[in-house]
């Protein structure tokens, strides 16, 4: 096996999913039974949520969004952020592959390395970290990379043989 390496573009289509989702749920809180200052504090921490996730996962513009996904011939990952931290994990068999959508679920196997090659210590992770960073999910569709380098992704998820000791659970 080849080699993948996927350069990470911005997807406008995932940015338009995102914001419709959060306005849908930003519409749906006016609905609801609740105090209205309930409903502004909900509808901040929506607007701020979706923003957050349109910057980071679609958009690519926050420092942790990923930019590289690369898998070597043994079929090892490594995860690269804009900061240049490059991490190795393991892909769920959970992850989700159809033609025009590919969620990738994955968990980091090694230390996080940054770009002056220092290891992070685990004990030192921060709740954030654990939960975000530890176990990423990447959510490609069509606009996401070129179409060459999403056809090898899919081939790879679908038969590559993913061993006995990565994550046949759900994360």
């Amino acid at each position: 096996m080849q080699t993948i390496f996927i350069r990470l573009k911005p997807s406008y289509q995932y940015a338009i999913c995102l914001t419709l989702i959060g306005i849908l749920s930003a519409v749906s809180m006016c609905f609801a039974p609740i105090g209205i200052i309930a409903k502004i504090i909900w509808g901040l921490l929506l607007i701020f949520a979706t923003t957050f996730y349109v910057l980071r996962d679609a958009l690519l513009r926050l420092p942790s969004s990923w930019k590289v996904i690369e898998i070597d011939s043994q079929g090892k990952l490594t995860l690269t952020n804009l900061q240049d931290t490059h991490v190795k994990a393991t892909v769920s068999t959970n992850s989700y592959v159809a033609t025009h959508l590919i969620v990738l679920l994955s968990k980091i196997t090694e230390e996080i390395i940054d770009e002056e090659n220092s290891i992070k210590p685990s004990k030192l992770l921060t709740l954030y970290q654990r939960y975000f960073i530890l176990k990423p999910s990447i959510v490609l569709l069509s606009d996401s990379a070129s179409a060459d380098e999403l056809r090898k992704l899919r081939v790879w998820l679908l038969w590559w043989r993913h061993g006995v000791n990565q994550l046949n659970d759900a994360l």
